[in-house]
């Protein structure tokens, strides 16, 4: 007995598509043009980093002028949105900060000078490249025994929400989000929505934080610390990943 003959395959339709008499024939670009395309993104991006500095310069003087009357004791709350810290230099773009400062350029501060660091929900809103380019100057700031806080929504806790009862989440109560009403579109929101451009999970933030050069990185719980002035710091409840990192890689002691 004969093996059964293998299925054909599918058929598709070929479409050609002649260009019309005397149109020009596309050209691949050469050498040449890839190297001026990719100088041009590079001007256009210098341009775009002069211009955020050249605007943040009354900021800079400001800052001097916060540090010479703060002294000692420095504590930077960064990307404080609508939820700055009491007693803290608070700083952002948006909101109501206590210094307007646009968080992809290096802070205002001289080195070795910031006691603590703390964000809540803002290294998301950052590129890749920019959130690595905030934690290497959070490490340049901050003293030899300063600690770094940091809390941001969890990946994996998301998409674990996606494939559970997405709606147990409190956000999703939020005037505005009545649209949200299955996972595809809470899970799109979370990576696309109120300007997040990169998420992260345990591992991706910790090795993050110590390529910045930290040499100590911990997971924290929400609102606990084992700093006194470092608890019940986090506002949002899906604030569900969070570390604390301190000491410099490479340092002495």
């Amino acid at each position: 007995m004969s093996s059964p003959a293998a299925p054909a395959a599918p058929k598709v339709r070929e479409v050609v598509v002649n260009p019309p008499a005397g149109a020009p024939t596309r050209v691949r670009p050469d050498g040449l043009a890839k190297t001026l395309s990719r100088t041009l993104r590079w001007l256009y991006g210098a341009y775009e980093q002069a211009m955020r500095r050249v605007q943040m310069l009354p900021s800079r003087i400001r800052a001097r002028r916060i540090v010479r009357k703060q002294g000692g004791k420095l504590r930077l709350c960064l990307g404080s949105g609508a939820a700055p810290i009491e007693s803290w230099l608070n700083l952002d773009l948006d909101g109501r900060p206590d210094l307007r400062w646009d968080l992809r350029l290096p802070m205002p501060f001289p080195a070795n000078s910031v006691d603590r660091i703390y964000s809540e929900h803002f290294i998301e809103h950052l590129n890749r490249e920019d959130g690595a380019g905030l934690l290497r100057s959070c490490r340049r700031l901050l003293r030899a025994d300063g600690i770094m806080r940091i809390a941001t929504p969890d990946l994996p806790a998301l998409v674990d929400a996606y494939r559970g009862d997405w709606r147990e989440q409190d956000w999703l109560d939020w005037p505005g989000h009545e649209w949200i009403d299955s996972p595809a579109k809470m899970l799109n929101q979370c990576f696309h929505g109120w300007g997040h451009k990169f998420l992260y999970d345990a591992a991706e933030l910790e090795a993050a934080l110590r390529a910045a050069g930290f040499a100590e990185v911990r997971r924290c719980e929400i609102g606990e610390s084992s700093q006194q002035e470092l608890c019940g710091l986090e506002t949002r409840l899906d604030s569900l990943l969070i570390f604390e990192a301190w000491g410099e890689k490479g340092a002495a002691g």
